[in-house]
């Protein structure tokens, strides 16, 4: 079987008093598909900073293709953006713009 894509264990990102990410297991197969939904304030776009390397978990462990993010110096970048040496993500064309 091959590494996951992203694997998030017992992941807890807190700030403050206030908990943004309690404990997520989350594990996603190369290939699939992943939405996250939610209410406002439940921890999607820390979970994806977390992913990213933009935040630090303070409990858990995070892995994005078998390596783990660096706070700070993300190894996951959006195209234009310097990866550190890792991985970048590339928005996929699905043509819908094209006449």
């Amino acid at each position: 079987m091959s590494e996951a894509a992203l694997h998030f264990e017992q992941v807890t990102r807190r700030f403050g008093k206030k908990t943004a990410v309690d404990r997520l297991d989350l594990k996603v197969e190369p290939g699939s598909i992943l939405g996250l939904v939610g209410r406002n304030g439940s921890g999607k776009t820390t979970s994806l900073c977390l992913a990213y390397g933009l935040l630090y978990a303070d409990e858990g462990s995070i892995r994005v293709l078998g390596l783990e993010p660096a706070a700070g110096r993300p190894r996951i970048a959006h195209p234009g953006q310097p990866a550190g040496g890792g991985v970048v993500a590339v928005p996929m064309d699905d043509g819908a713009g094209d006449s």
